[in-house]
């Protein structure tokens, strides 16, 4: 790609500064100091505008009286904007009809010398006016030697008897500033100002007389506010013409203020030589291909059709010159097109001078050194508000925020081309101006052959407003500079306030914040840049020690940890419960410094939350920003600064590298710091066969002793650096899980482990069901540790001959008695423990009539001996052998009686005679509710029952459960509830949800014998609402 030093010479005078400081005025034409040799090199350098093309065909075609054209022109444009220029272009085309051809076919100017006279407003001090300048140079001072003392102004007579039949031009410049300064001049009760106004409308009015046809007045105005008042005295003069004459003064625009005027001005004073087409073509080509792949990763929106467009129209400048151009050439004192040509003579001096046209191909905006004085110089005055900015974050000979940015990503420019463009976008100075650029923007006019952007926007654009003190973002997301310090300013002054103990702190909150223990197996406590002295491990704590990294010389094995450090380890009783995180890298100050900045943008929040700063305020949106590319640095500088963990091994620390993850919304350095443990095969989360850890631990903890002590096995599991790290309690775990598999036995506070001898074998026994009315009880036998049971009546002991349990599950019995012994057939001399079983005594009465008498009967199920009394004493002492039936002795309030056969005693009964005539529940006693109704209830019975149950409080007794799960071809679980044992409805329906999640809709059958409630209100309520009769006598206990 050819550069610009290949393809384009620029002139000699862009590189002489002398010349670049050079300002014509008027008074150089009019005192005849530009001569022919002058006019040539003017007009080879300067480009002939569209405006000024105007103004020189209609001048010469009224001078020459071809056609009838305007004789007054008003030049209006801005300082600097080119009316001086065209004024002086104009009298060198009238004086010397020699260099007319350079203009090109286009123009007939005729051969003919014409006059040309003038008054430059700069020459203040003149003594007889504007009219007096004009008459001198004609060599007719004396036609108006009678309005010279006072100063009057001449008529439109006075006009005509001075330019009749005159083919002259008149040139009228710096018009605005000279009346300012003659309002301070009084003439009579006028003053100079009103005088000259007056002479100038005149002038116009003359102009327009037949006999001044070839009069030609041009007047340069001023559209900036510096000269307002004597502006203003021009539209007088031209408004008193115009309702005179009713004929308009003809405005030109000198340089037009859009399109590509601009560059052909540029190109023609700047260069000598440029190439042809063909190279435009390719450049623009190749420039286009870089805005496609920007565009391609989403970075902007150009097209890059219209951008190689822009590009050959604007070469060998970069089209973006023209738009920035636009926003600054009105800012107050900047010429306009003049500051701009001087703008561009020292941009592109420099770029030659330093070398660096060798390497570009188009002169952008951002080629503009501001390290070097004059290029400073000349963009200061177009802003002088942004200059603090330049040198903090754009150009200080490497010290800026820009520089610095561009050092850290490796030593190019994008950071300052970023900034500089940013800074050409941010100088106008208008009312609403339009300031900055967007990304896609910015990123659009960066792009360049060989430029790779594809990291701007991470690299350049999000990093240089967090350092940048200078640079704002508006409202719609443009970034730009302005003289008040921004948010990373006002960081800046928080960080500076900190002293390295307040950072030190901050970052021990954060980083205590990312490794807190949560699950607290790989490490209980987390201390973050401690003295040793606070580091106390502990038999059941380890401790993770956060430490400043350090940097190691010499070999690989060498521990990265200072020397207090690895004294306090070698000399830590519990050696196995100590974890270092550091690193081996110097990088601990950008930790604190972002740390800094971190506490420092929290800072910021909290005061934006005190002012109520809504969560859209641009400062709040812009400090949210910053917080989070804050944390970014932080976690950045994090993951390079602790990369390693050191942990106790055989023979001394190790050490295992880690490279943190930071997740977009959580992170857990617990968990990441437990997997590299894993990895290493140093932390065990206690999964595999529980029989190998008791076997680890016997071989390793016990140390040969038999028993030992639970407290040292513990003990040496902290002490021993070859042990794994594990959940506190896992010990205590796997201590029960041995228990209970026999593995090892508890002495009171010592542990013994096995192989121990085989436990006497016994027999489970469960009570599944008893009929009230017969004494069948079914049992469910259940052998422990033997193969068979077998049983005898009473208390004799069971022997290898005695009766075998029949059917294990339903053992049906009504005997008071029985004692088992279960057999271990495959080992004969096991010991076996003998089992004894006793049924229960129920005792049932009835009162009735015979002959008009009260007897009562006493039933004992299964029958047994029964004793009573009549008179309230205790049966068992004084109680009367029952026979039958008897009658109820006068006067007896109460009878008692109880079964009784060996040991074994009924409960004692108790029946209030007085009561008997008039039974009913008391709703305030405890009540039991015995009844057949709830046995063998199907499904929606059973959850019906449940149901009631939960309803009204009551409590079940004597409770089985049988569910069958047809889905997985007829599984079986049954559920007996031993005698005493009670449960409500609340725990039924959790027995039953907590089995029937094993498969879907189990079958369920539900038995339940009898109810408590804890008052008989309770009862009352359940009958009644469900209308249910019962038998006081035979199913209600109170």
């Amino acid at each position: 790609m050819p550069t610009l030093a290949e393809t384009c010479i620029p002139r000699k005078s862009v590189f002489d500064r002398a010349r670049r400081d050079t300002v014509l005025n008027l008074s150089d034409l009019l005192q005849n100091r530009l001569d022919i040799d002058y006019a040539r090199q003017f007009f080879e350098e300067n480009y002939i505008t569209a405006g000024m093309k105007v103004l020189i065909q209609k001048s010469f075609d009224r001078l020459s009286g071809k056609q009838d054209q305007p004789s007054a022109y008003l030049l209006s444009q801005a300082m600097g904007g080119g009316k001086t220029h065209s004024m002086i272009a104009l009298g060198l085309l009238a004086r010397y009809p020699e260099i007319r051809h350079r203009l090109g076919t286009d123009f007939q100017l005729g051969n003919e010398v014409y006059t040309v006279i003038g008054f430059d407003g700069r020459e203040s001090d003149y003594p007889f006016g504007l009219w007096g300048a004009l008459a001198d140079q004609l060599g007719q001072k004396d036609l108006f030697a009678s309005l010279y003392t006072p100063l009057q102004a001449p008529g439109v007579t006075s006009w005509v008897h001075l330019l009749k039949n005159k083919s002259v031009i008149i040139l009228l410049d710096e018009l605005p500033p000279y009346f300012n300064n003659a309002r301070s001049i009084q003439i009579g009760s006028s003053n100079l100002a009103e005088v000259t106004a007056t002479a100038l409308s005149n002038l116009l009015v003359a102009a327009n007389r037949e006999e001044l046809s070839r009069v030609v007045i041009v007047i340069s105005d001023l559209s900036s506010t510096a000269y307002t008042d004597g502006s203003l005295l021009i539209n007088q003069a031209l408004e008193n013409f115009r309702q005179e004459t009713q004929r308009n003064v003809v405005p030109i625009e000198p340089v037009a203020t859009q399109g590509d005027e601009i560059f052909h001005i540029l190109r023609t004073r700047l260069f000598e030589t440029l190439p042809d087409n063909a190279v435009r073509d390719a450049i623009a080509v190749a420039y286009a291909k870089s805005v496609e792949q920007a565009r391609q990763m989403d970075l902007t929106a150009e097209t890059p059709a219209s951008f190689a467009s822009q590009i050959r129209e604007s070469y060998p400048f970069h089209y973006a010159l023209r738009d920035l151009y636009g926003r600054f050439k009105a800012n107050p004192g900047f010429q306009q097109t003049r500051g701009l040509l001087r703008l561009m003579r020292a941009v592109t001096a420099n770029l030659w001078e330093s070398g660096k046209a060798q390497r570009l191909e188009l002169i952008h905006p951002y080629d503009i050194d501001l390290n070097v004085q004059e290029i400073f110089n000349e963009f200061s005055t177009i802003n002088p508000t942004l200059t603090e900015a330049i040198r903090v974050d754009i150009a200080n000979f490497g010290a800026s925020h820009a520089e610095q940015l561009d050092a850290k990503l490796g030593g190019e420019s994008q950071a300052q081309d970023a900034a500089k463009l940013l800074y050409v976008a941010s100088l106008s100075t208008a009312q609403n101006p339009e300031l900055g650029l967007h990304d896609g923007e910015l990123i659009a006019w960066l792009c360049r052959p060989g430029r790779d952007v594809s990291r701007m926007k991470t690299d350049v654009l999000e990093q240089l407003p967090a350092s940048a003190w200078y640079l704002h973002v508006s409202n719609d997301g443009r970034l730009y500079f302005k003289n008040v310090r921004n948010l990373a300013a006002t960081l800046h002054s928080y960080v500076e306030s900190y002293n390295r103990e307040t950072k030190i702190k901050e970052l021990r909150e954060y980083l205590v914040s990312l490794f807190k223990p949560i699950r607290g197996d790989v490490y209980q406590e987390c201390l973050v840049l401690p003295n040793w002295e606070e580091a106390q491990p502990g038999i059941e704590k380890t401790v993770l020690i956060v430490t400043d990294p350090f940097s190691v010389t010499g070999t690989s094995q060498q521990i990265p940890l200072h020397q207090e450090w690895i004294h306090f380890y070698e000399n830590l009783e519990y050696k196995n419960r100590v974890l270092f995180l550091t690193g081996d890298r110097d990088t601990m100050e950008e930790v604190l410094k972002n740390a800094a900045l971190l506490k420092a943008i929290r800072t910021i929040l909290a005061e934006q939350e005190s002012e109520h700063l809504s969560e859209r305020d641009p400062q709040r949106i812009e400090a949210n920003r910053s917080r989070d590319r804050i944390l970014l640095s932080l976690r950045s500088a994090i993951q390079q600064t602790f990369s390693m963990v050191l942990y106790p091994g055989r023979s001394g620390l190790r050490k295992e590298e880690i490279k943190f993850v930071f997740d977009a919304n959580s992170f857990n350095g617990e968990d990441q710091i437990r997997e590299a443990l894993k990895q290493c095969q140093k932390f065990s989360d206690g999964s595999g066969n529980i029989e190998s850890w008791i076997s680890k631990i016997e071989d390793r903890l016990f140390d040969n002793q038999n028993p030992v002590r639970w407290r040292d096995i513990k003990a040496r599991a902290a002490t021993k650096p070859d042990w794994p790290l594990h959940l506190p309690r896992f010990l205590d775990d796997v201590k029960n899980q041995a228990l209970r598999l026999g593995k090892w036995r508890e002495e009171g506070d010592l542990i013994r482990k096995g192989p121990f001898p085989k436990e006497p074998s016994t027999v489970s026994i469960i009570v599944k069901n008893r009929d009230e009315t017969t004494g069948v009880t079914v049992l469910d036998i259940r052998p422990v540790g033997g193969t068979k049971v077998v049983y005898e009546i009473g208390d004799g002991e069971p022997t290898t001959t005695s009766e075998v349990v029949p059917n294990y599950s339903a053992f049906e019995t009504k005997d008071l008695r029985l004692t088992f012994k279960c057999i271990d057939e495959n080992d004969p001399g096991r010991k076996s423990k003998i089992v004894r079983w006793t049924n229960k005594i129920t005792l049932q009465s009835r009162v009735f009539e015979q002959a008009g008498e009260r007897y009562i009967e006493l039933l004992a199920i299964p029958p047994v001996p029964i004793y009573y009394t009549t008179d309230g004493t205790d049966p068992r002492i004084h109680g009367v052998s029952y026979e039958g039936p008897f009658p109820i002795p006068s006067g007896c309030r109460v009878i008692q009686a109880i079964g009784k056969k060996d040991d074994i005693e009924s409960d004692l009964l108790t029946r209030d005679i007085q009561q008997i005539t008039n039974r009913s529940v008391d709703p305030a006693r405890s009540l039991i509710w015995k009844t057949k109704r709830f046995i063998n209830l199907t499904t929606n019975d059973a959850w019906e029952l449940i149901s009631r149950m939960e309803e009204f409080n009551a409590i079940g007794e004597g409770i089985t459960l049988y569910l069958e799960f047809p889905e997985t071809g007829g599984e079986e679980f049954n559920y007996t509830a031993p005698p005493g044992i009670k449960k409500s409805g609340v725990e039924l329906r959790k027995i039953l949800e907590m089995i029937g999640s094993y498969g879907d809709t189990p079958n369920i059958t539900l038995s339940l014998h009898q109810l408590h409630f804890e008052r008989g209100q309770g009862f009352l309520d359940w009958v009644n609402k469900y209308r249910i009769a019962y038998d006081f006598d035979r199913e209600v206990h109170q």
